[in-house]
């Protein structure tokens, strides 16, 4: 199993690049050792491949375009294909260590156009409303599914047939998921939301580009949007400006990349900065969303991430203090 302590993007994106031993097999087992990530927090990322995964030890809270969930230990979970979620450290009580399945949806599709693809891969993977799936220890049908996701560690690659071995067991957990997932599944009503790809592409634009000077005509054109409704895609949505949404990630990753480099004094200039900074956003943000949560009209699209961007302030705070204490 491979061990990790951080996380790698492809060049330009936020699509996380996973460890695949060889391509003709698209699976890895990884242990993340979460405490030793830089921060307490792994930013917003995607993947096509599929994530499972079991909490050893430790509570971790994941957040989605339109779900907060905490798992903690002995909880588990699916997060979908292409799926953009971000994961936070909840307690530093124990050490947070969560084994994770990743593979591509073809492992067990097969050939594309299948019968296994189109029947059992296809519905789930391009369901809008499946985000991650939480399952529970004190649930009896998803304590099933937990105990085999947990048992397919302990698979050895050394071992004869251990590639089928582990595509069997996936193939095993991803039935058991399709049952769990079967009321999502019959509803006719769910679609995809167009906008959803469009803010995640602006959004991801930003993570890339925080540190240059980034243009709304840039940032319209990323997502094939006029200045117009680059701004009407924000305040409906995010409900707040592409320039309030910049502004967070400026200072605090500028001090984190060159945090190092820093004389005291200026170390301390920057930190008291992002505070302040830190504080004045985080009541915006509180103070927007007691003002929209219980308004029909808001999209839950808008809701979630101001939600989100209220966690990250909190973890920026918490980071400031632990620096604080160093």
């Amino acid at each position: 199993m491979r061990i990790t302590r951080n996380l790698e993007f492809q060049t330009g994106s936020k699509e996380e690049k996973l460890p695949y031993e060889t391509t003709d097999f698209p699976y890895v087992a990884s242990q993340a050792e979460l405490d030793d990530y830089r921060e307490p927090f792994v930013p917003w990322h995607w993947h096509n491949a599929i994530e499972l995964f079991y909490m050893e030890s430790g509570q971790l809270k994941y957040h989605t375009p339109n779900e907060t969930m905490v798992f903690s230990a002995g909880w588990a979970g699916m997060v979908n294909s292409n799926v953009l979620h971000m994961t936070e450290i909840q307690t530093h009580k124990e050490k947070n260590i969560q084994l994770l399945h990743i593979f591509e949806p073809k492992l067990l599709a097969g050939d594309h156009g299948s019968r296994i693809e189109q029947k059992y891969i296809m519905p789930i993977i391009t369901s809008s409303q499946i985000e991650i799936i939480p399952l529970s220890p004190k649930v009896s049908e998803q304590a099933v599914v937990i105990d085999l996701i947990r048992r397919a560690f302990f698979l050895s690659e050394e071992e004869f047939g251990y590639e089928i071995k582990i595509r069997e067991a996936l193939s095993q957990i991803w039935l058991h998921l399709f049952q769990i997932c079967a009321p999502i599944l019959q509803d006719k009503t769910q679609s995809a939301n167009g906008t959803d790809d469009k803010i995640k592409r602006m959004m991801v634009h930003i993570h890339e580009h925080y540190s240059e000077k980034i243009s709304i005509p840039e940032l319209a054109e990323v997502a094939f949007l006029s200045e117009r409704e680059c701004y009407r895609a924000f305040r409906n949505h995010l409900h707040m400006t592409p320039v309030e949404y910049i502004k967070i990630f400026l200072d605090f990753n500028a001090v984190i990349v060159n945090l190092d480099s820093l004389s005291s004094e200026k170390r301390k200039q920057c930190i008291d900065s992002i505070e302040e900074n830190v504080k004045e956003l985080k009541s915006y943000l509180e103070q927007n969303i007691r003002e929209k949560e219980n308004l029909p009209e808001i999209p839950a699209t808008g809701m979630a991430v101001l939600r989100q961007q209220f966690v990250l302030a909190e973890a920026i705070e918490k980071w400031i203090d632990s620096v604080k204490e160093k």
